[in-house]
């Protein structure tokens, strides 16, 4: 994520600019405000930051989480939970490469006739 806007903003973030802080707390709270709704309605436990969202999940989970607590029908007794994604940014790649590696190894005579033309 070096070199990415992304890691501009986390760099800024770091260093304590106040306008990229302030746009960073509207954003988690504009982010916990859209999540509420689908939350109410499929019951989710735990919000996942992926890609992007999980490199600035420290300063956007606990807006989010401020107002999943406001929103939420549930929180009172089923508080839902906001965590970056394990695999962070690099998540969409590395599903698209498991993905192709898993039509190899279920179908390899399907892959085999393809790379011999």
């Amino acid at each position: 994520a070096q070199g990415t806007p992304v890691a501009s903003i986390v760099a800024l973030a770091d260093a304590g600019s106040p306008a990229v802080l302030a746009a960073l707390d509207r954003a988690g709270t504009a982010l916990g405000t859209a999540l509420a709704s689908p939350i109410n309605v499929l019951d989710v436990g735990v919000v996942l930051l992926g890609g992007s969202y999980s490199l600035l999940a420290s300063w956007l989970s606990s807006n989010i989480v401020a107002q999943l607590h406001r929103r939420v029908l549930s929180a009172a007794w089923a508080p839902v939970e906001v965590r970056p994604a394990q695999l962070g940014p690099d998540a969409a790649v590395i599903g698209a490469a498991l993905t192709a590696i898993d039509e190899v190894r279920h179908n390899p005579g399907t892959w085999l006739g393809r790379t011999r033309r």
